[in-house]
């Protein structure tokens, strides 16, 4: 069985690059991110786990730790700026 890997920022751009590419080296994947996924993205095609969480809040965070029960956590959330 593969490692559990939880990946932050997974609607955004290269979440959508990181995510399959790990479960393609066959790891379980379970992705989060503040915003749902595009219906269109590679991510919501390949249907992952998806927990919508604020990484300010630490209810949200346990959530999808608690989920995920990752091995491994890969940190792509952030805010960009225009």
């Amino acid at each position: 069985m593969g490692k559990n890997i939880l990946i932050t920022g997974a609607s955004g751009r290269l979440g959508n690059f990181v995510a399959p590419y790990l479960q393609d080296k066959g790891y379980n994947i379970t992705c989060t991110d503040i915003v749902l996924p595009k219906p269109d993205s590679e991510n919501a095609k390949r249907g992952f786990p998806f927990v919508k969480a604020d990484l300010m809040e630490i209810g949200d965070i346990m959530k999808a730790i608690a989920m995920a029960q990752p091995d491994i956590i890969v940190h792509l959330g952030a805010i960009p700026f225009n």
